[in-house]
C-alpha cells in the first residue's frame, strides 16, 4: 500500500507535489499551534504562585481590577504589598480581605503617581519591599481623561498625569521590584494594558491612554525577553472594559464580580501573552474596527463623488 502511494506520487507533475507537499507542512504547523494552544489553555494544572515568591506587590489597588487581583491572591495564599494614592480605600481594602483570609499579612503604600514626587517612588517601593520575598508585581496603574477630547483641547495638565501615572509610575515600580527577582531568580510581572492599544486599530478621543497602553505593552513584550532566562515571567494583559468608579452599589458588585472572573483567568496558569477569552475579544474588536474604517472610507468616497 505504501509502495502504491509512493508510486501514484511520482506520476504526478513536479509542482503538485511540491504545492501539496507545502499545504502539508502548513497543515501541520498550523495543527501543532492548535494543540498547544489547547493545552495551554484548558489542560494545562495550575500555577502555584508561591513558587515565585510569598509576597505580591499591586499597584491601583483600592479599585476595579486591581482590588479583585488583591483578593484572587490572597486568596491563593499571598501576602499582599498593596499601592495606591487613597489611604481610607487602602485601610477598607485590607479590613475586607483580612475578614475573609486572617493569615494573610497585608502592608500598605499612600502613594500618588500624578504628583510631582513620583520621581521618588522607586526608593520608596525599594523600602517598602526590603527584606519580602516579592515574587509577583500586579501593574495596574492606569489613568484617563475625564472626558472623550480632541488632542488639542485636552489641558496639558491632564495629559502629563496621564503619561506620568501610566508610563512612568509603571516603569519605576518594575525597575524597582526587578532587582530582588533578579536575585532570586523567579519572580513574574503582569503589567495590564488595554483593548484601547492592544486590540483596536485605533482609540481616537482617548489618544494619550490609549498610546500609554501600547507602551505597557511593549514593555512587557521587551522585558520578557530581557528577563526570561532569570525565570522571570512577564505579560501582558489587555482587558477590553474597566471599572474604576460605579455608579451605584447594585453596579459595583456586578462590575467587580466580571473583574474577579477576569483575574482568575488571568492567574489560572500565568504565562505570557492573553488568556484565550482576552485573545477572543481581541480579535473580535480588531475584525470589527477594520470592518468600522473600511465602511467608514467607502462612505467619505461615494461622498467625495
Amino acid at each position: 500500500m505504501v509502495s502504491a502511494c509512493i508510486n501514484h506520487l511520482l506520476s504526478q507533475p513536479m509542482w503538485l507535489v511540491l504545492v501539496s507537499s507545502l499545504g502539508l507542512l502548513s497543515f501541520l504547523k498550523t495543527s501543532t499551534s492548535l494543540l498547544k494552544w489547547v493545552y495551554a489553555t484548558f489542560l494545562r494544572p495550575k500555577k502555584n504562585l508561591r513558587d515565585y515568591g510569598s509576597w505580591a506587590l499591586i499597584t491601583g489597588a483600592t479599585d476595579g481590577i486591581g482590588k479583585a487581583f488583591a483578593h484572587r491572591l490572597a486568596q491563593r495564599d499571598l501576602n499582599l504589598i498593596l499601592v495606591g494614592r487613597n489611604p481610607t480605600k487602602l485601610e477598607t481594602v485590607s479590613r475586607e480581605i483580612q475578614a475573609e483570609h486572617p493569615g494573610t499579612k497585608i502592608k500598605t503604600v499612600v502613594f500618588d503617581f500624578s504628583s510631582e514626587a513620583s520621581a521618588g517612588v522607586r526608593s520608596i517601593i525599594e523600602k517598602a519591599t526590603e527584606g519580602l520575598d516579592v515574587g509577583l508585581l500586579i501593574n495596574n496603574l492606569g489613568i484617563t481623561y475625564p472626558a472623550a477630547s480632541f488632542f488639542h483641547e485636552v489641558d496639558e495638565k491632564v495629559w502629563m498625569d496621564i503619561v506620568r501615572v501610566n508610563l512612568v509610575g509603571s516603569s519605576r515600580v518594575t525597575q524597582a521590584v526587578l532587582a530582588g527577582m533578579i536575585e532570586r531568580k523567579r519572580g513574574a510581572i503582569i503589567n495590564i494594558g488595554s483593548g484601547a492599544a492592544s486590540a483596536m486599530p485605533s482609540h481616537p478621543l482617548f489618544t494619550i491612554y490609549a498610546a500609554t497602553k501600547a507602551y505597557i505593552d511593549q514593555l512587557s513584550r521587551c522585558l520578557y525577553v530581557e528577563y526570561k532566562r532569570c525565570g522571570i515571567h512577564v505579560q501582558c494583559q489587555a482587558p477590553c472594559t474597566g471599572t474604576a468608579i460605579c455608579c451605584n452599589k447594585n453596579d459595583c458588585k456586578s462590575s467587580f464580580d466580571s473583574e474577579i472572573i477576569l483575574v482568575h483567568t488571568i492567574t489560572r496558569s500565568l504565562r505570557r501573552g492573553c488568556d484565550w477569552s482576552s485573545r477572543l475579544r481581541s480579535t473580535v474588536c480588531s475584525l470589527l474596527g477594520s470592518l468600522v474604517s473600511m465602511v467608514a472610507g467607502l462612505l467619505a468616497s461615494r461622498a467625495r463623488s
